[in-house]
């Protein structure tokens, strides 16, 4: 019987399939551990350069008290000192955890952005205005 399979050839191909299943479990979750700890760090690092930015100018600024800045800029230190001195050995659920309660910043970042967005608005429409202005005076 040329070309057929034992059984031990069929225990061995399916356990060799199990494997390959396993190291690819582990593989995805090595990914999803490594894009949440990238994830947290891009995020303290975004949180800390707009903290850092204390020109008037900065909309994280004017949208936000010395005292929310305070505490957002000890979380983010508290996240960082986490991340550096325990992250290697962290679970994917922890650098989530530590995120999200880093997260609150997110609202002033988030009224930093709309202030921008309502201020360029703002400047179209006053330019729309100042152009059918200018066309309608050219027709008188």
């Amino acid at each position: 019987m040329t070309g057929a399979f034992s059984r031990l050839d069929m225990i061995a191909g399916v356990y060799f399939i199990y494997r390959l299943r396993e190291v690819d479990r582990q593989e995805a979750g090595k990914r999803r551990r490594e894009e949440a700890r990238n994830n947290l760090e891009s995020y303290l690092y975004r949180v800390r350069d707009l903290l850092d930015d204390t020109s008037a100018e900065s909309p994280f600024m004017k949208c936000s008290q010395e005292s929310e800045r305070k505490t957002i800029a000890e979380k983010v230190e508290e996240a960082m000192t986490w991340l550096h001195d325990r992250g290697d050995l962290a679970e994917t659920s922890q650098f989530y955890d530590k995120k999200n309660a880093v997260e609150y910043a997110q609202s002033f970042c988030s009224r930093s952005t709309l202030i921008l967005t309502r201020f360029s608005g703002l400047l179209r429409a006053r330019s729309f205005i100042d152009t059918r202005k200018s066309r309608r005076s050219l027709r008188h």
